[in-house]
């Protein structure tokens, strides 16, 4: 447990250390318990500092508990750990205390953290293995042009044939690879760089994500992700008393995608200025499929947006959970075509000159 008298340095080291959300299901999980159980929240924190493993995660446990005895509401103590457990979470514990049904909360809380997880996890495991196959077609590529081609050029232009023009795109290539690979790494060195650096203002990522949404099978998986999250988020926040306009603009916030983000700011803006959230969704409706605005007016009239939007995320959620495990045995034949495709043309443009060499000299 981080001790009081913990020097700066050690605090500033202990927040080095990454806090998964593992540690944090665990935490809600373990707390939602002891607040349903009726176990006090100073009490129940101290409880945890003991029981968690992760030190960043302890020190902040710590700190809060610390905050609670000096008079300071959960969730505002909450809030100068904002960057660790996000803004849902702050305003779901706010919510919770001041409705009472602070382990109501926390339960919601945690459903949707790991569903959040499960579903991003997907995702990227899916596509582990096209970049692994990806990064494989670069290697096989790079050990073709700087050990194989090199032995055969002398042999090729030795012969004085007439080689063919795929041979000679690909002598030259190998060459200016050979010769210049350090410039050629550097380039490629700095061309990720600038990648990144674009991709850190706003208006790169705006257009990364823009042209995300716009890719052949991606595209579709990256609106389902956050229609499943937008769904999740919004039926957990509409179930406490924020206002349905401060929900919105926080589940803008949770969700990664940028133009997703922008249209829930618009959304929330219209629904301030009188509109239901239906017009408000539908002004966005390349982004909310026509049958999300019909479900979510039938909530409205229905008064049960919440119930409504769960099972929306719940549709969705197992929509790309199916597509993922699906997806290798979709892209895999892809793969092969492209592997077979440029390792096959490499190979081709070696063997046509072998054959018209033996041709001309036998």
């Amino acid at each position: 447990m981080p001790a009081p008298q913990s020097s700066n340095i050690q605090k500033l080291l202990l927040r080095l250390v990454p806090v998964s959300v593992s540690d944090r299901l665990l935490f809600v999980q373990e707390l939602g318990v002891m607040m349903k159980a009726g176990v006090a929240i100073d009490q129940a924190l101290k409880s945890l500092i003991s029981d968690t493993r992760n030190p960043q995660l302890q020190m902040v446990i710590y700190e809060l508990r610390a905050d609670i005895e000096n008079g300071l509401s959960f969730g505002n103590s909450l809030e100068k750990h904002k960057r660790i457990f996000g803004e849902v979470f702050v305003s779901m514990v706010r919510a919770g205390e001041v409705s009472g049904k602070l382990d109501e909360s926390l339960r919601y809380l945690y459903i949707q953290i790991k569903k959040d997880h499960d579903i991003v996890s997907k995702a990227r495991g899916a596509l582990i293995y096209p970049v692994f196959i990806l990064l494989a077609v670069v290697g096989v590529v790079t050990f073709l042009m700087v050990k194989v081609v090199p032995t055969l050029i002398s042999t090729f232009e030795g012969a004085r044939v007439e080689l063919p023009l795929p041979t000679k795109i690909l002598i030259v290539t190998s060459k200016f690879v050979v010769d210049n690979g350090g410039l050629v790494f550097a380039g490629a060195i700095i061309i990720v760089l600038i990648i990144i650096l674009i991709l850190k203002t706003y208006n790169g990522r705006y257009a990364w994500h823009v042209l995300k949404l716009h890719l052949p099978v991606l595209g579709g998986i990256v609106k389902k992700i956050n229609l499943a999250r937008f769904a999740r988020t919004f039926s957990a926040l509409i179930r406490t008393d924020i206002p349905i306009i401060q929900d919105l603009q926080i589940t803008g916030n949770v969700l990664g995608c940028l133009p997703y983000r922008k249209a829930l700011y618009n959304v929330a803006k219209n629904v301030e200025n009188g509109l239901s959230l239906e017009t408000g969704l539908r002004a966005e409706s390349k982004l909310f499929p026509t049958t999300v605005i019909q479900l979510v007016s039938v909530g409205e009239m229905s008064g049960s947006l919440d119930a409504v939007l769960e099972e929306l995320a719940i549709f969705y959620e197992d929509d790309v959970t199916q597509i993922m495990n699906n997806l290798p045995s979709l892209i895999e034949p892809l793969l092969i075509l492209v592997l077979g495709f440029i390792v096959g043309g490499i190979a081709l443009s070696i063997i046509l000159p072998i054959y018209t060499i033996m041709q001309t000299y036998s």
